[in-house]
């Protein structure tokens, strides 16, 4: 793990890690510094072990191969650009609402292009273009 502790010569990496310093020391009594600086690269590691788990296209939580091949799968539509195509819906019976284009762009940006368990791609047309 990579050493973060807080000195003048090395600032938090963030104001998260900044955040977590303050709790962390707020909220122990004993392990000093050195021991508000580990507990605090724990929980930064953590926050970003999972946050890579969460980018679009990531394989870290897909089923084995040999899973996979038993499975009978549909045409896998995310759930962002789901909703993105219920907002086409709402655009077409409110087009005094000028703010739902923006709204359906982003949710198809948001999307993960991957099933999370199955790695299906999403069948999005957006993403065919």
């Amino acid at each position: 793990m990579t050493d973060h502790q807080t000195t003048p010569d090395n600032p938090p990496t963030s104001d998260l890690a900044a955040d977590i310093e303050c709790a962390i020391g707020l909220n122990t009594g004993d392990g000093g510094a050195d021991g508000v600086y580990a507990a605090r690269d724990a929980v930064l590691a953590a926050i970003g072990n999972r946050s890579a788990a969460n980018v679009p296209g990531a394989t870290t939580e897909q089923l084995p191969a040999d899973v996979l091949a038993l499975l009978a799968t549909r045409h896998y539509l995310s759930t962002a650009c789901e909703t993105a195509r219920l907002i086409d819906g709402a655009i077409i019976r409110n087009p005094d609402r000028d703010d739902l284009p923006g709204w359906r762009d982003r949710l198809h940006q948001r999307c993960r292009l991957n099933h999370k368990f199955t790695g299906e791609t999403c069948s999005c047309p957006c993403h065919h273009n």
